[in-house]
């Protein structure tokens, strides 16, 4: 069951406030014993009644679960390097930092509810009933229906700020890929311009070599011409071994 789902059960519309349930009733209806029971849990231990608990109503720190400059510092030191290595905190390695107990730790926190709504004695019963079930638990706990809200506050704004921290060192990372790949686009460019010119160069080189070649050919069928003729005179024509090819 995920943090929001279960506080929806504390911060939407209820009885009005100081609503009684008759005894009659409650004792004949299992459902009306259960409002019996949300009744007397909304009055508090010393009686008192309370507004329904809505969320503008609920007397809670919106902000509670987030560091200051100097202990956000420190956040970022611990979980510095984590977008780059891949390791990113687990909710519980947040909590711990943000100095709240763990999803496992002892205590009458948010997940001690929702290990209290997952029991097996609450499955397939309505929602009043469950929620009167966890009333009357807190209650008996001496723990307010803001003290459990106000700790599942603190985890979310503790998730909220790890996650802007993170998101930071992503657009750090993201910056500097991008500038380095910019850098590597740069450096592709300017060596496939070199290249383009060495094999610009080695073309013209060779055409050199070839024009040199042909003009050499021409050389060596003259002095070819210069051998025959000379050999022409020696030897019948059909015979001269001197090749003008």
């Amino acid at each position: 069951m995920s943090m929001k789902k279960m506080l929806n059960w504390f911060v939407t519309v209820e009885p009005e406030a100081g609503a009684k349930v008759p005894k009659q009733a409650a004792d004949k209806d299992p459902e009306v014993a259960a409002e019996a029971a949300l009744a007397r849990a909304e009055e508090g231990p010393v009686g008192r009644e309370v507004e329904p608990r809505r969320v503008r109503d609920l007397d809670v720190d919106f902000k509670a679960g987030r560091l200051d400059e100097n202990q956000t510092a420190d956040l970022g030191s611990m979980f510095d390097g984590a977008m780059e290595t891949g390791t990113l905190p687990s909710p519980d390695e947040i909590y711990t930092s943000h100095a709240l107990p763990t999803s496992t730790d002892e205590g009458f926190h948010v997940f001690h509810v929702e290990r209290l709504l997952d029991s097996k004695y609450l499955q397939g019963l309505g929602r009043q009933v469950k929620k009167a079930s966890i009333l009357v638990a807190l209650e008996a706990n001496q723990v307010s229906i803001e003290g459990v809200i106000q700790d599942a506050i603190s985890r979310d704004n503790a998730l909220d700020q790890t996650e802007e921290l993170l998101r930071a060192e992503l657009d750090v990372a993201e910056h500097d890929i991008k500038t380095r790949n910019t850098e590597i686009e740069e450096e592709i460019a300017l060596f496939l311009e070199e290249k383009r010119k060495e094999m610009s160069d080695n073309r013209a080189l060779l055409q050199q070599k070839q024009n040199d070649f042909d003009q050499w050919l021409v050389v060596k069928r003259q002095e070819e011409m210069r051998l025959y003729n000379t050999v022409s005179i020696l030897v019948e024509e059909h015979a001269n071994p001197i090749t003008t090819d």
